[in-house]
């Protein structure tokens, strides 16, 4: 779902983003608030709590474009201050009046920025309850292929990670960068997209999904003293596929690399790897790309 949107109606498109979030379940709140996706449900159960989810996130990008940020508190505390000068220097306020105007309206800022802080602006709550696209743009729909693939009851073991890829818990390596020691360079595994399940005949399918990110830091000073901060991203994107297709339904035609018809007497198994080097930080994987490692697999064999 995504709703168009006009100068005229930026309300109405707000509207709709929060009153979606306030019909969602208790559960598919906690997915938001956690942006973290696992368990083992039949495509039916997680269609019908991810769907929701999916509905509400593409209402609030929509939202995310017309709403604006609030500094309220901040622009009262600026025009407290221009307006102590003004009192002083041109109309040479007593300073009494020039105290009790600064103090007023310090008073009425500071106490917006608290209000601010804990009623957040729709801007805010948006920003918040987002979700990167590869949750909506592609694990999503790849759910809904397999749903075709696989019988009624049969579970799919589903892990989506939503969360910031350069969060700690994800570090593998950290160094300073010679023979620059401003440069700190950090490296993180981020796994974000994982499913596990069986299909109708019998075909056992694994996917992952996951990125090793370098980021560098460079920290700098000009000339006037001012300290710059920039940071680079280089991510190597790995695409990991694994199917076990049974003999009694396949026939392999093409013998290759990353397949084994001899570890195990009732299956074909083909192990497919494939490496994507990138330098923007959020992207969406191509489902016409996971598509086509697939499809590779069933043209090296035949139904029998």
């Amino acid at each position: 779902m995504s709703l168009s949107y006009e100068p005229n109606n930026k309300k109405l498109v707000i509207g709709q983003a929060m009153e979606a979030y306030t019909v969602l379940t208790d559960e598919q709140k906690r997915i938001i608030d956690r942006k973290y996706i696992q368990g083992n449900h039949t495509a039916d159960e997680w269609l019908e709590v991810l769907k929701g989810i999916a509905e509400y996130d593409a209402l609030g990008d929509d939202a995310k474009k017309v709403a604006k940020p609030t500094y309220v508190g901040c622009s009262v505390v600026a025009v407290g201050i221009i307006g102590a000068i003004f009192l002083a220097n041109v109309l040479q306020a007593s300073e009494q009046a020039i105290t009790t105007f600064l103090v007023v309206a310090l008073f009425i800022g500071l106490g917006l920025m608290v209000y601010r802080v804990f009623k957040p602006s729709a801007h805010r709550l948006l920003e918040q309850r987002d979700l990167p696209n590869h949750f909506r743009s592609f694990a999503l729909p790849i759910l809904v292929l397999l749903k075709e693939e696989i019988a009624d009851d049969e579970p799919i073991e589903f892990w989506v990670d939503m969360r910031e890829k350069n969060q700690a818990e994800n570090v593998i390596d950290k160094k300073e960068a010679r023979p620059r020691r401003d440069t700190q360079t950090t490296f993180f595994r981020h796994n974000m997209v994982e499913i596990k399940t069986r299909f109708v005949d019998g075909t056992r399918f694994y996917f992952q999904l996951g990125d090793v990110v370098r980021q560098r830091v460079r920290r700098r000073r000009n000339p006037r003293g001012k300290l710059k901060i920039k940071t680079k991203y280089k991510i190597k994107t790995q695409w990991n596929l694994k199917i076990a297709l049974p003999k009694r339904h396949y026939m392999l035609e093409q013998k290759g690399r990353g397949v084994d018809e001899t570890s195990d007497p009732k299956r074909i198994i083909f192990k497919s790897q494939q490496v994507e080097i990138r330098t923007l930080y959020n992207y969406v994987p191509n489902v016409n790309f996971f598509m086509n490692m697939v499809l590779s697999v069933y043209k090296k064999v035949r139904r029998v």
